[in-house]
């Protein structure tokens, strides 16, 4: 750290995970090279206040570490024929942020421009993580038997850091689309998987090419094999974790005649690399309808196979709003975490619709082109609808503020939408009126 402001520093504001699923033990610190005694952090805190003893005077540099212990509650074995079980960080959640110090006008707790995460794990293990790959190594450790992988991150162009790693067999299909990598505990069967390549690999094609970046370069998926406990096929486990450009499965999936609806599961992780993990939505704004941007970009895909099913999909998304029971309605930009159930059910449907609304208004391809742009500019931060309305403002070339107002400040859904999909008048409560 360096010390870049007007005053000296006399402790440092750290925030540790807590998510209990990582949720930091046995926590240390040192300043300068000399332990620190931390005061009581309890998993509700937001941040940890650590003084510093020695302080940091104006221009100084100094070397702040600190360290914990953290377990995830799934911890399966691997099969018999390899040892220890696989790992997943996803890319927030287990690792400590810096917060600036506690002065108006203060600035600081960013990572560098360039730096690198290191994972040592045992000998054997296959590690995917963000950034890239800069070489290995074989420190002294237990037994001597671990290899640390270095990754070297740049902040402004990688995803949040993120590992995933163990015991794997690897497999690659390589196909015109890109390339498929499967990190499994047994082989899996050559047909099939030629059919699961075939599918993600041209499932991430459509998701990079509407929703991703212009550059071009082959596509790579990885299927990751999971041994939690699947409580649905589609649903993954705790400990699981989505990463970019990768999606977990239950070993059911990796059979001969899995079913298809399996499928849905991955699809959705492939569509998080770029909304859920690229950009997050703002603390400070409305979850919704962003929050289902991912799920919007499914509808997409799905239509693109089969464009003669949009109307069916729409009016089937309409009936399922109105056919969840609310005591009091409320707009959709008012809806927050703690409303019940339904209100978030109807919210999440309707968002969707908003979406559909928002492609009917610009065309499809200029919608896709706006979420792209607004994940692009904002990538690895927060976006809110003022950040999708000015990139969809940019490329519809028109006003959207009316059309925005209509859909996020007034409860259910438009009469015109429900109207243009053959949705009677008296199938639904009206609509408020302003006067």
């Amino acid at each position: 750290m360096k010390n870049t402001g007007t005053q000296p520093l006399n402790e440092m504001s750290l925030r540790l995970p807590l998510n209990w699923e990582f949720a930091p033990r046995n926590i240390h610190a040192q300043w300068m090279g000399k332990p620190l005694t931390l005061p009581a952090f309890s998993n509700d805190q937001k941040n940890l206040r650590v003084p510093l003893g020695p302080r940091l005077n104006v221009g100084d540099r100094g070397e702040f570490v600190v360290s914990y212990d953290s377990e995830s509650p799934v911890v399966k074995p691997a099969a018999a024929s390899q040892g220890g079980a696989a790992f997943f960080l996803p890319t927030s959640h287990w690792y400590p942020v810096w917060g600036s110090p506690h002065e108006t006008f203060s600035s600081g707790g960013h990572p560098p421009l360039k730096w690198d995460l290191i994972v040592t794990v045992p000998n054997g293990y296959r590690v995917h993580a963000s950034g890239r790959e800069r070489g290995q190594s074989h420190p002294e450790g237990k037994n001597g038997a671990g290899t640390a992988f270095r990754f070297e991150q740049i902040s402004l162009n990688d995803f949040e850091p993120f590992v995933e790693a163990g015991p794997f067999l690897e497999q690659v299909v390589k196909l015109s689309q890109g390339r498929v990598i499967f990190w499994t505990y047994q082989l899996v069967p050559d047909g099939r998987a030629r059919e699961i390549g075939d599918r993600v690999a041209s499932d991430a094609a459509f998701f990079k090419t509407e929703f991703g970046s212009s550059e071009k370069g082959g596509q790579e998926a990885r299927i990751v094999e999971c041994l939690g406990d699947w409580a649905e096929p589609i649903q993954k486990p705790w400990g699981c974790a989505t990463v970019p450009h990768s999606a977990v499965v239950p070993p059911d999936y990796l059979a001969n005649g899995a079913a298809r609806n399996l499928f849905a599961s991955v699809d959705s992780q492939l569509a998080a690399t770029y909304f859920d993990l690229s950009v997050h939505i703002s603390p400070d704004g409305p979850g919704y309808p962003l929050a289902e941007a991912r799920h919007y970009a499914l509808f997409a895909r799905g239509v693109s196979d089969d464009p003669s099913s949009r109307t069916a999909i729409i009016r089937d998304l309409l009936h399922g709003f109105y056919a969840i029971p609310v005591a009091a309605d409320k707009p959709m930009a008012r809806i927050i975490s703690g409303d019940p159930e339904p209100l978030q059910q109807r919210a999440a449907l309707q968002s969707l619709l908003f979406f559909v609304a928002l492609e009917d208004r610009c065309g499809a391809s200029n919608l896709h082109h706006a979420l792209a742009r607004a994940a692009r500019i904002l990538h690895g931060q927060a976006w809110g609808v003022a950040d999708l309305r000015s990139a969809a403002e940019a490329e519809c070339g028109a006003d959207l503020g009316e059309f925005i107002r209509q859909w996020l400040a007034r409860p259910g859904i438009p009469e015109d939408f429900r109207t243009r999909y053959g949705e009677a008048s008296t199938s639904a409560p009206k609509q408020p009126v302003s006067k």
